[in-house]
């Protein structure tokens, strides 16, 4: 198996890869990391990966403090999970989004990436407002979205060191317990 840190493996098994698809999904993830730049989807349509990085960046936008998830390569990570996921996972991906892509066209008129910010956050506020009870599949690509990003984001170097701090492992001296 392709050497591939703990946290990878981890990120890909709580993000639903099949455990049959894992290694070649490391190998995947290993390669991608080694040169993000030249990223080509390996399983959504080039319309849906920009949807999905839209969606993504909506989640989990760039801030003063950290980049977001476009900049953290969310998109990539979640194509790569689910090219290595079961077909029916695939399956629920494809008509997840398109569902949701569909909920904008009748909100707003057009195709989600294509709509104005405003309209975006109003169709993912609406979607979110029924995520607690999820009965079409427009709000479950809205909840598959949200945990993905957030899953790919907290698993990615710019999410767990620069957002959350993590300076890896450390090996305390003694313990002084709580303060």
């Amino acid at each position: 198996m392709t050497t591939i840190s703990r946290r990878t493996v981890l990120a890909l098994l709580s993000a639903g890869i099949a455990h049959t698809h894992l290694e070649a999904a490391a190998a995947a993830v290993l390669a991608w990391r080694q040169a993000p730049a030249a990223y080509v989807p390996a399983f959504f349509t080039a319309a849906e990966h920009h949807l999905l990085d839209v969606l993504t960046e909506l989640i989990l936008p760039a801030t003063p403090r950290s980049p977001g998830a476009h900049a953290a390569g969310v998109a990539d990570f979640v194509d790569l999970v689910v090219a290595h996921s079961t077909p029916e996972t695939q399956q629920a991906w494809r008509r997840e989004l398109l569902a949701l892509d569909d909920e904008a066209r009748r909100a707003g008129g057009t195709h989600f990436t294509a709509l104005a910010d405003h309209g975006r956050r109003r169709v993912l506020d609406a979607l979110s407002a029924e995520e607690a009870h999820p009965a079409t599949d427009a709000v479950r690509a809205f909840v598959r979205v949200k945990q993905a990003t957030i899953d790919g984001f907290y698993s990615s170097a710019i999410g767990l060191r620069q957002e959350l701090g993590y300076l890896g492992p450390q090996m305390l001296a003694e313990f002084k317990g709580c303060v």
